[in-house]
Formats: C-alpha cells, structure tokens, sequence
C-alpha cells in the first residue's frame, strides 16, 4: 500500500501529515483535522468544502494533486505526493 505525504498551509502555518492508504483522495477531513485540530469546528463552511473538493493531478509529475481553497483570504492549499511506492 503506498504512502502518501500531505503538506498543508492554512493562515501562514504549514504542517505535514503522512498516512498509508491505498489512494490520495478519501482521506482529506482526516488528514486536516490531524494537522489542525479542531479544524472543522473552527471552520465548518471552509472544512465541508475542502472535504467536498476533488484533488487536481499535477499534469507535469506523477504521483502529486494539489487543492487550493481561498475562501475569505484563509489560504488554505493542500498538496500531496506519493512518497513510498506499492
């Protein structure tokens, strides 16, 4: 199963989470409330967006998505790259 590294800007901080899953894009409440706990109690409207959004395939490197959310100047950005193979 591979590994998946998620680094995570939200308001001038940026954390890592690591997680093994068998896919980047099921785990993205999980993976922000580990980094930001309590996340989606201060921030329901923006949490509910980003658990609703679709990761974007970097087109120029496999294995890496992105998501980018900006509501009310929160600079919210996500991204993730497959660290460890099958």
């Amino acid at each position: 199963m591979p590994t998946f590294t998620y680094q995570i800007e939200y308001r001038g901080h940026t954390k890592s989470v690591r997680i093994r899953k068998s896919n980047p894009k099921g785990w993205i409440g999980q993976v922000v409330q580990e980094a930001f706990p309590g996340f989606e109690v201060t921030e329901p409207i923006l949490f509910g967006k980003i658990t609703r959004a679709e990761l974007a395939p970097d087109k120029t490197h496999a294995g890496k998505w992105r998501l980018q959310c900006n509501d009310e100047g929160s600079g919210f950005s996500l991204s993730v790259v497959e660290t460890k193979g099958r």
